[in-house]
Formats: C-alpha cells, sequence, structure tokens
C-alpha cells in the first residue's frame, strides 16, 4: 500500500471509531430515559432527550461508513424498542395523572360543599 492510502484507511477508522461512540452513547441516553420513566422522573426526561438528540445529530451529520451499517442498525432497533417502553410509561403516568386529577376535583367538590353547609 502506498502511504496516501494509509493515511485514507487510517481516517476512515477514525470516523467509524467516532460514529460508533456516538451511536453508543445515544443508546445508552435512551436507556437512561427509560429507567427515568421507570423511576417517575420525569423531569430528567426532557435534558436526556435533548443530550440524545444532539448526539443523533452528529451521529448522521456524515454518511455511515459501510463497516458501521450493522452495529448502527442494531442500536437504532434497540433504541426504537426503548423507545416504545418509554412511550408505554407516558401513557401510564397520563392515565395516572388523569385518574388523580379527577380524584382531587371530586374531593375539592366534596370539601366545597362541606364549608358551604356549615
Amino acid at each position: 500500500m502506498n502511504m496516501a492510502s494509509d493515511t485514507s484507511e487510517l481516517q476512515l477508522g477514525r470516523i467509524a471509531a467516532g460514529q460508533r461512540t456516538l451511536i453508543r452513547l445515544a443508546l445508552e441516553k435512551t436507556q437512561a430515559m427509560l429507567r427515568e420513566g421507570q423511576a417517575n422522573n420525569w423531569d430528567c426526561i426532557g435534558a436526556l432527550e435533548e443530550e440524545r438528540r444532539l448526539l443523533l445529530e452528529r451521529c448522521f451529520s456524515e454518511t455511515i461508513v459501510p463497516q458501521n451499517a450493522q452495529i448502527f442498525a442494531e442500536a437504532l432497533a434497540a433504541m426504537l424498542h426503548l423507545n416504545e417502553e418509554l412511550v408505554a410509561f407516558v401513557n401510564d403516568a397520563k392515565a395516572s395523572a388523569a385518574l388523580q386529577r379527577g380524584s382531587d376535583r371530586k374531593t375539592h367538590q366534596a370539601l366545597a360543599h362541606y364549608l358551604d353547609t356549615e
């Protein structure tokens, strides 16, 4: 091989490694989002999502090198699955909040009625 070819392969290897690091970090952020959802720590999820979005933007700002195609496909499939789990937690939390709001409204009405009769 010649010097230009060696340099080109070295640069491609660095790009590939950088892309793998970014997708790994994005997957880790997604896992953290799910953990926070499971713990009902909804305030943390917005910040984690923003960090993940930035990582994914950087990930896809360049063409994915062919040697990373399989890794990216698997990571994206895992992120999609984790997102689906997170959405299920969000939906459960919304339903729970709606029930609680209804219960709170009934309690408020009962208290208001009690205070009016006193």
